[in-house]
């Protein structure tokens, strides 16, 4: 057998189970508490706080002062901490990174370990006054050497474990958020330091070394030297495997031959030659700069070589070295330091420095403020690299090669510092002392460190204690409350919110606040029953003493406060949707069963008061309880706020219900029985009698008595007399102007421009398309009783636009622009008698005769009437300025060509017969249209100008881009060209993305050069690669804009990449690229205020 399941009724209903037999008026304080949750009994054994029992407290964080509080560890661990800063015996000193600045404390740490250097720096002296020097106030220092000084003397005698260096980098001027290249710093930071005589002469005889180019004729013998001066040797690393080859490629004999043959002093003219570099004199300190960083083409942006690179322990320069003022003894050097790039790209990563300290010989990592011994001592260990200081996002390492004794290798170092062997043996130097000045600056420092130290471990143990006796107080407070029985607890106790408590109980909840009761509070200004489930019950002792600890006015709220009227209402509430409930089912079934022939007398009752009377019963009952609320507070409070508040929440309640009372559905707007049978049904006299204990003030219609309303009647058969109207009316239009309404047989250029007296008439397209929507459904448009031309009128009362250029171009119309319809006379006739016209517009023609006499044309102006036979009547005319002529050749219509505010069409014909006398050949017969009113040619080019404007200032538009071949040239270039007049069709208004172009959102007011950025993205072309054609001409401004280019939406721009090919310059035109952006590295700083 299976176990038997037991339904869990839920808390919130349990406590109301005794509305099933209690009414309203019957309720006791019993019946009062268990509403309220006190009767379900004191928790004494839960593991987690039940939060529906507000006499459970367990489990709102009294566990922790309920154990003993053993403050003198949390003591003992705060000041473990405050100590944690001081810096202990024979430890170096960190330096924080201030944001991206990891690459100046590499260079930091690794010029302090050099003793000479920093020996060097000591010397230097500041130009301050005496007053200055004895108060070592905040104007020292004040240069960068100045500033560099007291950085080695902090780290030197300082007694922090971290030292900050702002001021070091705000006198250099650096962005600490952007990170530079580290190389270019050291070199910029060491040339502005040999500026400075003391530190100038140091760097000289610590870092510089001597080579010569030496350049040999391979003729005549003859060998050039020219000096040069080092600080360090760029290796190129790309292809090589240790520092030797590079170094090898570094000293590597070049030939100088063809193009770059020498021109020899001896022989007085070009020859080869060969040119090495020979190495006159090393330096003490030999820095060699690995070049991770190269510049990638493809992305035009620069890159890192993550090959490793191997480099001994010990580096032997005499196999470079042909001076005999070097010794080999001398050219021995042993490795001192490695500073390591950490990360992927060029742009980003992190910069650490490993350097072997020069006193003691051990090897430590300098990680900004971490710093850590080497577990190897005096032997390097890059190894910990690939573990715990490589990210998850990083690419992993490739496998590192095999290496010999006292070799090394890595993937990120990016410069090798070696020192002559011979010096290192020779004798181990202690530090040197700092400055007078900087001292005082220092034991200042150290003294305001530890003062502000002490300070705060007597604050610490000031805490502590105060922590120990509150430990106490409340520890014993919570043991009598978990202690204390429930009758007790009840006769004194205060309601609190639960949050409010476990926050009061958290030691680490930060901010105690006080609670407010808005939201605890109802309508009758006491404890709401609805709200116990998140309220506990306190003893009044514990509630006081949290109140006074934390100073807080909190309001204190007590059994007295319960409220009784809140329970008898939904007592109520609850047993009127249980009746509900009741009715509804008895309802439903009645209606399932009902029959017409059971009774001989219904009643009507609207659809929509059928499907919702429960909802509507609920809502009457919550509106009456919400008026007795607003009541009783405005007589105890005389709250004027309170009733306004209310009143608000009342109407917004009402509007979010039905919009009428129960069976009103069912009346018509005069307050009568509706006509629409669809708005009600028949019901059984058994639904209405229990229908109406709910509604009792519902209108009542009974099958015998309801009347449908008479007004409602003469208004459907008016409206269906109307309606046929409409119907009859637009048959008859849609028989007359058969053609206009299907868009046939429409005039044409043939007929605007033929040899006859026809004349036309305009209407607006926006005339013809409401028209045309009314006939084809003419029950669901108005009549269209106007033929509105107004909006084709400027102004100047005259025309707005050129009637013939958008010749009948309805299937092209557009809202936004203003189209026309040429009409035949016999459809204007017909607009005339039967529709209201606001300005008649017609375009009558006109024939001029052209005869060319003695090489001159005269021109006589005529009217042309055809009769029968061949014989033409001329009746002289005046002439107009207005006029328009578009000229053809075989009565082959072309496009119109504006010329001022006319276009002519001439058509050559046969000799014809004038007033008897024969025209020649030579004669021609010219149509001329007089527009009547006459066009504006004002408005016209405003408006084409503003259209062109609005072309060329658009946002977010699509463009698109198509990259070729250069041997494909000719197929684009007839792909793309403008189509003729003569093949112009309509053009589709969808885009169309050309074959294997790519689609991109541009705006008008971009530059060129942003969008060859954007193409370089697409098509991983450099923009300096890129050469962008748009129709027939190339875009080579990189500032101007897209519109002022006439790169328009929807258009395409053609892509031409430069490839490395031989025939490629030849075949396309040069284009300056001088706009380039170049990084601004170091620009604006204090590195560069001399360049």
């Amino acid at each position: 057998m299976g176990k038997k399941t037991i339904s869990k009724v839920p808390v919130s209903k349990l406590v109301w189970q005794w509305t099933e037999n209690v009414p309203p008026d019957q309720i006791t304080d019993e019946h009062l508490y268990t509403a309220y949750h006190l009767k379900l009994g004191k928790c004494n054994a839960c593991r987690k706080n039940c939060s529906s029992n507000p006499i459970c407290l367990r489990g709102l964080g009294e566990g922790f002062w309920l154990r003993d509080g053993n403050y003198q560890n949390v003591l003992e661990d705060d000041v473990k901490d405050i100590k944690s800063g001081v810096r202990k015996d024979g430890d170096f000193v960190g330096l924080k990174n201030l944001g991206a600045t990891c690459y100046v404390n590499t260079f930091l740490q690794l010029w302090f370990h050099n003793l000479s250097f920093r020996r060097a720096v000591y010397s230097y002296k500041e130009n301050v006054t005496d007053d200055q020097k004895a108060e070592s106030n905040s104007k020292f220092p004040h240069t960068v050497c100045g500033h560099l000084q007291l950085l080695f003397a902090m780290l030197q005698c300082g007694k922090r474990k971290n030292i900050d260096p702002t001021s070091f980098v705000n006198c250099l001027g650096l962005d600490t958020a952007l990170q530079q290249d580290a190389q270019e710093f050291s070199k910029l930071l060491l040339n502005l330091l040999d500026r400075t005589s003391s530190v100038g002469n140091f760097l000289c005889h610590e870092f510089c070394g001597e080579y010569d180019y030496c350049t040999t004729c391979n003729t005549c013998g003859n060998v050039s030297k020219c000096p040069s001066k080092f600080y360090e040797l760029d290796l190129s690393i790309q292809g090589h495997k240790d520092v030797i080859q590079c170094l090898k490629e570094f000293f590597k004999e070049e030939q100088l031959i063809n193009e770059n043959q020498y021109h020899c002093a001896s022989c007085d003219c070009k020859r080869d030659a060969s040119r090495r570099i020979v190495i006159k004199e090393l330096p003490r300190t030999l820095n060699l700069q690995l070049l991770r960083f190269v510049f990638d083409k493809k992305t035009w942006n620069r890159k890192k070589l993550s090959s490793f690179l191997s480099f001994p322990d010990t580096l032997d320069m005499s196999t470079f070295v042909t001076s005999d003022n070097v010794a080999a003894i001398d050219a021995v050097y042993e490795l001192t330091a490695v500073l390591i790039h950490r990360g992927p790209s060029a742009s980003s990563g992190h910069y650490i420095a490993h350097i072997k300290d020069s006193t003691t010989q051990f090897w430590h990592r300098f990680n900004d403020e971490a710093i850590e011994k080497m577990k190897s001592g005096k032997k390097l260990d890059l190894d910990a690299l690939t573990t715990d200081d490589y990210q998850a996002d990083m690419p992993q390492p490739a496998k590192k090669p095999k290496l010999n004794k006292g070799t090394h290798s890595s993937k990120d170092a990016y410069m090798l510092v070696y020192t002559k062997k011979q010096q290192m043996s020779s004798s181990i130097e202690s530090p040197p002392g700092i400055p007078e000045l900087a001292k005082i600056t220092v034991e200042k420092d150290n003294a305001d460190f530890f003062a502000c130290m002490n300070a705060m471990i007597i604050e610490a143990e000031k805490k502590a204690s105060e922590e120990t006796k509150k430990h106490s107080v409340m520890g014993n407070l919570l043991k009598q409350m978990v202690d204390m029985e429930q009758a007790e607890l009840l006769s004194d106790c205060y309601w609190v919110p639960t949050m409010w408590l476990k926050r009061m109980l958290n030691v680490s909840a930060g901010v105690k606040n006080s609670f407010s009761t808005d939201k605890i509070f109802c309508t009758h200004k006491k404890l709401d029953p609805h709200k116990v489930g998140g309220m506990k019950c306190i003893p009044k002792i514990l509630a006081d003493h949290l109140f006074e600890m934390y100073e807080q006015e909190t309001p204190r709220i007590t059994n007295q406060m319960l409220c009784l009227q809140c329970v008898k209402e939904h007592c109520f509430s609850l047993r009127l949707k249980s009746s509900l409930k009741e009715d509804q089912t008895t309802v439903s079934k009645l209606l399932k069963d009902f029959s017409s022939t059971e009774e001989n007398e219904y009643y009507y009752i609207g659809r929509s008061s059928l499907q919702s009377w429960k909802a509507m019963a609920t809502r009457i009952f919550e509106l009456k309880n919400r008026n007795n609320q607003i009541i009783q507070t405005v007589q105890s409070n005389e709250d004027n706020d309170e009733w306004n508040r209310r009143n608000e929440n009342e109407d917004s309640f009402e509007s979010s219900d039905e919009d009428f009372n129960f069976n009103e559905d069912l009346l018509c707007e005069h307050g009568n029985f509706t006509t629409d049978y669809k708005q009600y049904r028949r019901v059984s006299s058994s639904v209405w009698n229990i229908l109406v204990k709910y509604f009792p003030d519902a209108p009542v219609y009974k099958t015998s008595s309801a009347t449908p309303c008479h007004i409602c009647k003469d208004k459907e058969y008016d409206a269906e007399q109307a309606a046929e109207l409409k119907k009859m009316v637009a048959h008859e239009q849609k028989s007359c102007l058969h053609n206009l309404f299907l868009n046939k047989n429409r005039p044409n250029y043939e007929d605007l421009y033929a040899i006859n007296d026809s004349s036309f008439y305009i209407v607006s397209a926006e005339f013809v398309r409401k028209w045309r929507e009314y006939v084809k459904y003419s029950s669901k448009n108005e009549v269209v009783s106007q033929v509105q031309n107004k909006i084709l009128i400027c102004p100047h009362d005259k025309l707005l636009c050129d009637p013939v250029i958008s010749l009948n171009n309805f299937d092209n119309y557009d809202k936004d622009d203003i189209s026309t319809m040429l009409l035949w006379p016999e459809e204007w006739g017909y607009l005339t008698k039967n529709f209201i016209v606001d300005v008649p517009i017609s375009i009558k023609k006109h024939i001029m005769v052209s005869e060319e006499q003695n090489g001159v044309k005269n021109h006589e102006q005529c009217e042309i009437e055809h009769q029968e036979g061949t014989i033409l009547k001329e009746v002289p005319i005046a002439p107009s300025s207005h006029a328009t002529n578009i000229e053809s050749n075989n009565n082959v219509p072309q496009a119109p060509i504006e010329n001022g505010s006319s276009t002519e069409i001439k058509v050559n014909i046969t000799p014809v017969v004038i007033l008897d006398q024969i025209v020649n050949e030579k004669s021609s017969l010219k149509v001329v249209l007089h527009f009547t009113p006459e066009l504006c040619q004002d408005c016209i080019v405003g408006r084409a100008v503003q259209k062109e404007h609005s072309l060329r200032n658009y946002t977010d538009r699509e463009i698109y881009i198509k990259k070729v071949i250069l041997d494909k040239m000719k197929s684009w270039s007839n792909e793309f060209k403008k189509p003729s007049q003569e093949n112009c069709v309509r053009k589709s208004k969808r885009a169309h993305t050309t074959p294997g172009g790519k689609k991109i959102t541009v705006s008008s007011n971009w530059t060129l050069k942003e969008l060859k950025i954007k193409i370089m993205h697409m098509f991983s072309v450099p923009p300096f690669d890129q050469n962008l054609w748009l129709e027939d001409k190339i875009l080579t401004d990189n500032s101007a804009t897209l519109g002022s280019l006439s790169v328009l939406p929807n258009c395409t721009i053609i892509l031409i990449a430069d490839e490395p090919d031989d025939n490629a310059q030849e075949m396309l035109p040069v284009i300056s690229n001088n706009d380039q952006v170049l990084e601004e590295g170091f620009k604006g700083t204090s590195l560069l205020t001399n360049s």
